[in-house]
């Protein structure tokens, strides 16, 4: 929506005082496999979420194409501004807003002309639902994107990339019938 609290709060005070409608879109929360995985958690079939891991291992094509121009490129917190938002949102969205964070960025990597730039992240998240991890790593040469998460009862893996969700579950037989009739589910 905006850099800083104080201009999310001047978007709204604005928005507010002229009467305007003020929406963010964050778009990957409408993706097929993320509207599924929200079905299948209302459902309850995983029961509760507890915890949710992310990877968001992308290319970027500004940075593969040698389009260091880019604002993204000026600072980490620009290239997080333009990419992070993304899983972020997916994050809230399925367990609400984060309440602590911890980042641990991966070393700075040389991209070129004398500038390196960090692409690599390491996030932890405790949220209103729930903790979250997030690996953020950019300009990668093979993608994946995809969430497991982690429910009382089960667990759901989610590939956004391939437009696949899968879940197992606990059943009423003992461990061995159970792991039978999750793989067999598959």
């Amino acid at each position: 929506m905006a850099q800083t609290s104080a201009e999310c709060d001047a978007l709204q005070n604005a928005a507010a005082q002229s009467g305007a409608a003020l929406r963010v879109n964050h778009n990957f929360v409408h993706h097929p496999s993320h509207a599924k995985a929200k079905r299948i958690i209302a459902a309850n079939a995983i029961g509760p979420v507890r915890h949710i891991e992310v990877r968001y291992n992308l290319p970027l094509r500004q940075l593969g194409a040698g389009q260091l121009g880019h604002w993204m490129f000026d600072s980490p917190r620009n290239l997080l501004l333009e990419q992070a938002v993304h899983p972020l949102s997916q994050i809230d969205d399925l367990i609400g807003p984060t309440r602590e964070l911890n980042v641990l960025p991966a070393p700075a990597q040389d991209i070129g002309g004398g500038r390196s730039i960090r692409r690599t992240w390491l996030v932890s998240l405790v949220c209103e639902r729930g903790t979250a991890q997030l690996y953020l790593s950019l300009g990668e040469a093979y993608p994946t994107w995809g969430a497991t998460i982690f429910g009382d009862d089960g667990v759901m893996q989610v590939d956004y990339s391939r437009t696949r969700v899968s879940y197992e579950t606990s059943g009423r037989y003992c461990d061995f019938f159970d792991d039978y009739r999750n793989g067999s589910a598959m």
